[in-house]
């Protein structure tokens, strides 16, 4: 984690695959949750050299293809529009709004505002501490061995603790965190349409 501080690049993992997966490819890309490692995420892109090796990564590969399913999932669809929403991306949904509730609890600091507010530091600190127990309540029992790894992109998903910025990086962040829950499962390819108009809309 202290690594993934160092800039707002997302940590890189290089076990994903392309999601969310249309149906007849879940058989032959089977993700097997109760097999796998999971491990807190490490910085791994430090230097331009390293890109190279991260875009020949199948994490690259996950990233653009979530991206792409998504933005094809939600062609001349509209945010008012009806679609069906799993209790998972309810909870997800809830789980912003829990975070959004924090904002008005922990007001910004009389400082001058050249830099960022330092009362972020108190808001980044409290997504760490409960960013596992918040997952918990979002994803079912059989997908709690993920949380410790993906809560970081969650974490990095809302900018750095350290340095009070965001960029594109903790963008990124965020999209790898809903690309590990398609991954693992946890979302399903019907759930790109509201994962797309309701928690980025959020």
């Amino acid at each position: 984690m202290a690594d993934a501080d160092k800039t707002d690049e997302p940590p890189v993992q290089e076990e994903l695959k392309e999601v969310p997966a249309k149906t007849e490819d879940r058989q032959s890309d089977t993700f097997d949750i109760k097999s796998h490692t999971f491990e807190i995420p490490n910085k791994k892109v430090s230097l331009p050299t390293d890109v190279p090796a991260w875009e020949a990564s199948e994490a690259y590969k996950d990233i653009v293809g979530f991206i792409c399913a998504v933005s094809e999932a939600v062609k001349s669809k509209k945010i008012r529009d009806s679609y069906s929403i799993s209790e998972t991306t309810t909870r997800l949904v809830n789980l912003l709004d829990t975070m959004s509730q924090w904002v008005d609890e922990i007001p910004p600091i009389d400082q001058p505002q050249r830099f960022g507010n330092k009362a972020f530091k108190d808001f980044y600190d409290r997504l760490k501490d409960r960013s596992e127990t918040l997952l918990k309540d979002v994803l079912d029992e059989k997908f709690h061995a993920a949380i410790p790894e993906i809560a970081v992109y969650l974490q990095e998903g809302i900018g750095n603790g350290t340095r009070i910025d965001y960029g594109t990086g903790h963008e990124l962040s965020f999209v790898a965190f809903l690309c590990c829950l398609f991954k693992i499962g946890a979302l399903q390819e019907e759930d790109a349409v509201p994962v797309a108009l309701q928690v980025f809309q959020r």
